[in-house]
């Protein structure tokens, strides 16, 4: 195991991440949040300065696999879905079809009042179904293009040296400690316990982290992953929150990262061939490789 690397990996992405949340949330630069999509690339490339290592996996960024890639696109955003239509049926979430929040955002400024009695009326309607067409266009393609980054650091840099310990240890590590890069814009100005909070969004890392890792493992494609994590990222941070905003979600049930959605989405990790497919071999040849 390259103990080296890890070390030096973990420790640059995790002061990265953590200081660019810090002056995310304390200063008016918040644009710095941003930098967390390429921490884990500055990490991966001063752990390759440090230390090499001779076993070593090349991971794929393109071509990306075409039939799985799409099955993700479209198994991912059905159970969110699935997840929502059940914790709304049981009384854990209550959509707002008005979208309320979003059309104060909308109408914040003084032109957006002038015409708020004109646009008003069929705004929600028209915001719901582009939103719904947007999240599912842009989440494998655009958003996938943005977390490449992420991919190249945690799961084509990090995974590889951890899966000595197992797979499913070396999910559990990796995201644990992807979580915790993540932990401080997950858990600040929360209505809720910031320690619930931190657990939940911890599990659910976990799980993201075994479902990416099997993707990678049957790959080696993190242009695959990327698709994924896109889709995943887009339905949960995109429309819902403005559909079901915090007010209308009982904490810690319900929600993209309540105990129900955790459920979900370990059942996806435990059954992932079912959900996604035959993802096939390893890419090997002929590939961009990192």
């Amino acid at each position: 195991m390259d103990k080296k690397g890890i070390f030096t990996f973990l420790a640059v992405t995790l002061a990265l991440s953590v200081a660019a949340q810090a002056v995310s949330m304390m200063t008016p630069l918040k644009w710095a949040v941003y930098f967390n999509l390429i921490a884990p690339v500055l990490g991966a490339v001063a752990a390759r300065r440090t230390s090499s290592w001779p076993a070593d996996v090349k991971s794929a960024i393109w071509p990306v696999p075409k039939m799985p890639a799409v099955r993700i696109a479209v198994v991912t955003p059905l159970i969110f879905a699935v997840v929502f239509i059940l914790t709304t049926l049981v009384g854990l979430t209550r959509p707002d079809w008005r979208l309320g929040e979003l059309m104060m955002l909308l109408v914040s400024d003084a032109r957006g009042a002038a015409v708020k009695a004109l646009v008003m009326p069929n705004m929600p309607q028209v915001m719901l179904v582009l939103g719904l067409l947007f999240t599912f266009l842009l989440g494998p393609t655009l958003i996938a293009a943005f977390v490449i980054g992420i991919e190249y650091g945690w799961r084509g840099y990090l995974l590889p040296r951890l899966m000595p310990l197992g797979k499913w240890r070396a999910y559990a590590a990796l995201g644990l400690m992807w979580g915790l890069s993540m932990a401080p814009m997950r858990i600040a100005n929360t209505a809720h316990s910031a320690l619930m909070l931190l657990v939940l969004s911890l599990a659910m890392t976990i799980l993201l982290s075994a479902i990416l890792g099997e993707i990678w493992r049957r790959t080696h494609n993190i242009g695959l992953t990327a698709v994924f994590y896109g889709c995943f990222t887009t339905q949960a941070t995109a429309l819902l929150p403005f559909l079901f905003p915090d007010v209308n979600v009982l904490f810690p049930w319900g929600g993209a990262y309540g105990v129900v959605s955790i459920i979900a989405w370990a059942i996806v990790a435990a059954f992932l061939p079912f959900f996604f497919g035959k993802l096939g071999q390893p890419a090997t040849t002929n590939t961009q490789a990192l």
